[in-house]
């Protein structure tokens, strides 16, 4: 879901990086490293670690910089619901914590642009109104001679 959503802006011209806060990642890593080498009780024990990282409680899974403002962007993926063709719910979809509601709105506070997005389609509804320019200022960079870009800086 994160990838999909990194890949689309991505193919829009906003780059955006992918944020482990939670140390998940690594967690998992780890209790993968231990199983193999027959030390399933440590595994279960680093499970249970959370990230010792310098973010704040919250962080956004997502964030970038929309050019030529330099306004940042935040966002908090969450996995969506999952209904079969009568309408059944068969998975609930996943809501932030507060603590990331938070941190989004801190953020926005300072003027980042944030949202909670369940696809990579609410990602792109939610910054389309941002992309345009951000595209037009792309472009004009990658056509523009060098000394032209360099005294705009």
């Amino acid at each position: 879901m994160q990838a999909d959503t990194v890949q689309q802006l991505a193919a829009l011209g906003l780059t955006l990086w992918h944020t482990d806060a939670g140390g998940k990642r690594a967690r998992g890593q780890v209790q993968r490293l231990l199983r193999r080498g027959g030390h399933s009780d440590l595994a279960q024990q680093a499970a249970a670690v959370r990230g010792a990282s310098c973010l704040p409680a919250g962080f956004s899974d997502l964030h970038g910089v929309l050019a030529p403002w330099g306004r940042a962007v935040y966002l908090e993926v969450k996995r969506p619901g999952l209904f079969d063709q009568v309408g059944k719910c068969l998975r609930k979809p996943e809501y932030p914590r507060q603590d990331q509601l938070d941190f989004l709105m801190d953020m926005h506070r300072t003027g980042a642009v944030v949202g909670v997005v369940w696809s990579a389609n609410d990602a792109i509804t939610l910054l389309r109104p941002y992309l345009g320019a951000h595209c037009g200022h792309l472009r004009s960079i990658q056509s523009a001679p060098a000394q032209t870009i360099a005294s705009n800086f």
